[in-house]
């Protein structure tokens, strides 16, 4: 049977106690002695159910018989009845506060337990005022104070969440565990832990992964995911890659495994998910692996380890992934964020600096609490913050998951009013505990003619800091990468392949409403006579031809193209739209275009490759009766004339 060493202490206590005044108990009853003594017997034995009754009978022979009430806590304790045992240590302290004052240790934990956080302020606060107090029980109730004055602040100064149980589509008696959403929010995936129908595995629990879909707003039935490889029974903690296409896992007792459990990965093919691959001895361990995040770009994958070099029993740890697709060796993320208690299941937001992870360590509301950190502008984790009740309670939250623009989030919790075990809950979060709100962007490259899918370079640049915000190579199979991106700001994309024209694209999400992925489809020219190509991210003020700073990047890779393809010779055209005079519009057209050329020759284009010309409002690509169909005919481009 297990103890805590205060709880065996007490034990000791007691009897020594008992055997030093064998005729002194705080009782003159004959009969509640000879039940109390008969009691401790089967106490000692480990026969709690048989001791029981007797401290019972010794307590009715004599209502103030301190020490059998002592005993009564400490066996109503052991055998799992806390609310009792707590009324059994009131009455101890009522009688004699005293006579045992590690009393009071025991009441406040036992109040601290079931969320009665002012009384166990009270209780904790009594027994530090006892000099005699072992420097290591001191310290131990002083966390347990903490978390106790935390908890009594956390529930009279409620955020505004809001948080539902989800339905029976999700939740079952089971333990259910989220683990991802889709980026475009409409799917969720997450890890049920159930008694299989026939128990030969020893009585372990069956774990899988189980996807829900979500139509007009209402999660659909989960299934189980289909994964077409053989599933091993110990299979959980899932994290999926922005596209959908990369899953990682923990898998416990494979063949090919470093410790008792450690993290995969499995790519979908063909709509089927291959076998799953180890990811080797850099990112696991001999010991337990498990709980892994990987960032929206890729590469970082965060994860949660038991093994050598860690602070307390489960730490933080993450590896990057290296130029040549490989993970680093894995980097403990520092005592700042890890304690000596179990940090678990952290998940990085797509906005690249919200991690968010539960703990038993950092002073919480009691068992296991959600927390968030977030990185600073020198890469440097802030001190977690407790994200309160009613998110975090008296239970225990193991783990959350927000969308994309940090408006809902879901948690997997232990709480009286689920379905049992587990279950998944809704939030709408506090504006104070949200990630920063981020639009994922789908870009897709094909063809122009054949309309096959290319893989092809982009990049992403911030248009007003002229910043590079990632660069890559687009997926050979799909054609396609997403990258996620705050919102609130302007970016330009450039698609480049040999053999075809460079393309660009202005995107805005300055005043994004919804959290659906924006997508982009790319048709790239080839290179030839006649292709046309417009520069969407070369702006100019109201009625000037000067060039605005946020063009310079644009034009640079224009200047790229041109000097990676000497022989082409391009037409510059300048258009606008219907507002105007049609004569001013034509020279206000010419002179744009003059500007665009000259800033081309000025990077060292030969001149005479490159002309000029307005066409004023003469060429629409779209209706002028519209605000963005003017913005589409106001346009700089450029037409291939020889190669």
């Amino acid at each position: 049977m297990r103890k805590t060493l205060i709880f065996l202490l007490l034990i000791i206590a007691i009897v020594v106690h008992s055997q030093v005044r064998e005729i002194a108990y705080s009782t003159q009853s004959k009969k509640a002695i000879s039940a109390y003594k008969d009691a401790e017997k089967l106490y000692l034995e480990g026969n709690m159910e048989a001791a029981l009754p007797k401290l019972e009978n010794a307590i009715g022979y004599d209502q103030n018989f301190i020490e059998a009430w002592l005993l009564k806590g400490d066996v109503e304790r052991d055998l799992g009845f806390n609310f009792e045992a707590l009324l059994t240590y009131k009455k101890v302290i009522s009688i004699d506060g005293d006579f045992f004052p590690v009393t009071y240790y025991f009441a406040g934990n036992l109040s601290l337990e079931a969320g009665l956080y002012d009384e166990s302020v009270s209780f904790f606060e009594s027994f530090l005022l006892y000099n005699n107090v072992r420097p290591e029980i001191q310290l131990q109730t002083l966390d347990k104070l903490a978390s106790a004055r935390f908890g009594s602040y956390a529930m009279s100064h409620p955020n505004s969440d809001s948080i539902q149980i989800l339905n029976d589509s999700i939740n079952s008696t089971a333990d259910e565990y989220i683990n991802s959403l889709r980026f475009d929010n409409n799917e969720m995936l997450f890890t049920r832990r159930f008694k299989p129908d026939s128990m030969l595995s020893d009585g372990l629990l069956m774990e899988k992964f189980f996807l829900s879909k979500k139509v007009q707003d209402f999660w659909q039935k989960a299934y189980d995911l289909n994964l077409n490889w053989p599933v091993d029974d110990q299979i959980g903690a899932l994290s999926v890659s922005a596209d959908g296409n990369t899953m990682y896992f923990a898998a416990c007792g494979l063949q090919d495994g470093f410790g008792s459990c450690d993290i995969y990965q499995s790519t979908l093919v063909n709509n089927a998910w291959e076998q799953p691959v180890n990811l080797g001895e850099r990112v696991n361990s001999t010991g337990w692996d498990s709980q892994p995040c990987i960032s929206a770009d890729g590469n970082q994958l965060y994860f949660v380890s038991k093994r050598k070099g860690g602070f307390g029993e489960s730490d933080l740890w993450k590896c990057v992934r290296l130029s040549d697709g490989s993970w680093s060796d894995a980097i403990n993320l520092g005592e700042f964020l890890n304690t000596s208690g179990n940090e678990m299941a952290p998940y990085l937001h797509a906005d690249g600096k919200s991690l968010y992870f539960s703990s038993t360590g950092h002073i919480g509301m009691g068992n296991a609490d959600l927390f968030l950190s977030r990185l600073d502008g020198a890469d440097r984790w802030s001190k977690p913050e407790n994200l309160g009740f009613p998110v975090n309670t008296i239970g225990e939250e193991l783990n959350i998951i927000y969308n994309s623009d940090g408006n809902q989030a879901y948690i997997s919790c232990n709480r009286k009013d689920g379905f049992g075990g587990f279950d998944i809950y809704s939030v709408l979060p506090d504006t104070k505990n949200k990630p920063a709100a981020v639009s994922f962007v789908k870009v897709i490259v094909r063809d122009s003619i054949s309309k096959v899918y290319l893989s092809s370079d982009y990049n992403i640049i911030d248009l007003k800091s002229t910043i590079e915000i990632v660069s890559g190579l687009t997926d050979q199979r799909t054609g396609s990468f997403i990258q996620a991106l705050p919102n609130g700001k302007q970016y330009s994309l450039l698609v480049r392949k040999s053999g075809y024209c460079i393309h660009t694209e202005h995107f805005n999400l300055e005043k994004r409403s919804d959290n659906q992925p924006l997508i982009i489809e790319i048709l790239l020219l080839p290179i030839k006579i006649g292709s046309t190509i417009v520069l969407n991210n070369v702006f100019f003020d109201v009625d000037k031809s000067e060039i605005k700073s946020e063009s310079i990047s644009e034009l640079n890779h224009v200047v790229d193209f041109l000097s990676l393809n000497p022989e082409i010779k391009i037409e510059l055209g300048g258009h606008t739209d219907s507002d105007g005079d049609t004569n001013s519009n034509l020279k206000l057209s010419s002179d744009r275009a003059e500007s665009v050329r000259n800033y081309l020759i000025g990077k060292g284009i030969v001149e005479d490759r490159i002309t000029a010309k307005g066409y004023g409002s003469t060429i629409p690509v779209a209706t002028n009766l519209t605000m963005e169909g003017k913005r589409m005919n106001r346009r700089t481009e450029f037409k291939i004339v020889d190669n």
